[in-house]
């Protein structure tokens, strides 16, 4: 082999080396902003992942190091003590970026897997530290020191992009907490305590509207039904014409299924200035209910207000179907496919209970023929 030759086949096998290093530094860094991803997401108490992150960066610049060191050392220091020494450096920064990525996967699995309910605990915002850290890119942090109003605890989390640009130093926030998988409590959200906030307000200016829509809004958000409801009302006493909002509420109780918070709001719009929406929430609520009679006659009301729809028609059928009175059902099931057709639904409805209908007919023609033979 000439020595151009081995020249070009020295820098062939230099820039192999050199790529497959890099492509590994690339993977490993990749792998940390990835865990650092679910770190994000499914946070828990800051202080360990505070110990290992600058850990992180030392191990991922080490790595960096290592490149050029790799690219040369075959041919310098190949099989020697310092090598080994390197090697064994090098599988420690390996060692401790793993430990960050399984921790990341205990902690997804932890949030993923965690199907209970969640739960809302009030805090306050001690301060706000913000930093950055090098994981080969700059990245930017808050951390928020928390102490809980229902104990003396404090504790650090991270603030998320959206959280950063809300929150600020001495506010009262809730915290939306869920108990985790694998019992390590976790934190999705941290957000103003609207509830706390609103009632101040309320406090000085009772008519407030934008507060009292602020504080429904944040009950239903929090899944606090009774609450959203109750405090609809509330708000009906002094806005009684503001339909078009308590509609909005009363829509959301119903498809959350708390038709008993809803039907109180229904029923003081429909007493005011019935509608023909208002009437078919109010009627799907009470059918929900098993108030199917009271259901019936609000619903049949809502027709002349709008005879064209179909909707009415549809509840009603259920309505009847369901309380036993077929023939009621057959008709209205009758009346929707005229105004809505090819409605597969309500095509196999309609023959079902056809179907019911001449069989009760045969029966009951039978039981005739009986009675008159006696």
């Amino acid at each position: 082999m000439t020595k151009k030759a081995k020249t070009n086949h020295g820098k062939k096998g230099f820039l192999k080396l050199f790529a497959s290093a890099r492509f590994e530094k690339i993977v490993f860094t990749s792998l940390c902003l990835w865990a650092l991803s679910i770190q994000m997401k499914y946070r828990v108490s800051a202080s360990f992942l505070f110990l290992l992150l600058p850990w992180i960066g030392i191990a991922l610049a080490a790595m960096s190091l290592f490149i050029l060191i790799d690219a040369y050392i075959p041919s310098l220091f190949a099989n020697t003590p310092f090598k080994k020494t390197l090697n064994k450096i090098e599988w420690g920064t390996q060692f401790v970026i793993r430990i960050f990525v399984y921790y990341s996967l205990f902690l997804l699995g932890n949030g993923l897997l965690d199907l209970a309910p969640p739960r809302d605990r009030t805090a306050k915002i001690e301060s706000i530290y913000s930093g950055e850290w090098n994981l080969d890119l700059p990245i930017p942090y808050q951390l928020a020191t928390l102490s809980f109003s229902d104990s003396e605890e404090k504790t650090h989390f991270l603030l998320n992009a959206r959280e950063r640009r809300r929150l600020w130093g001495g506010e009262s926030v809730v915290i939306v907490s869920h108990a985790g998988y694998f019992g390590l409590p976790w934190i999705s959200r941290i957000e103003q305590d609207v509830e706390i906030y609103s009632k101040k307000i309320l406090a000085l200016t009772p008519t407030a509207s934008g507060a009292w829509r602020n504080l429904i809004q944040f009950y239903m958000d929090h899944e606090r039904w009774p609450e959203a409801g109750d405090t609809t009302q509330d708000y009906l006493n002094i806005y009684p014409n503001d339909d078009a909002f308590a509609l909005n509420v009363a829509g959301t109780l119903n498809v959350a299924g708390q038709y008993s918070d809803g039907i109180p709001i229904l029923e003081h719009i429909v007493g005011r200035r019935p509608t023909y929406k208002a009437y078919q929430l109010l009627g799907y609520a009470l059918s929900w209910s098993g108030k199917r009679a009271r259901a019936a006659m609000f619903l049949e009301k809502s027709i002349p207000l709008n005879p064209v729809h179909w909707e009415a028609y549809y509840h009603l059928g259920y309505v009847y179907y369901d309380s036993g009175k077929l023939k009621k059902a057959e008709e209205n099931f009758i009346k929707l496919l005229e105004r809505r057709p090819h409605f597969p639904e309500i095509e196999k409805m309609l023959a079902d209970v056809r179907h019911i209908n001449k069989l009760k007919e045969k029966i009951r023609k039978r039981k005739a023929a009986e009675a008159a033979k006696l």
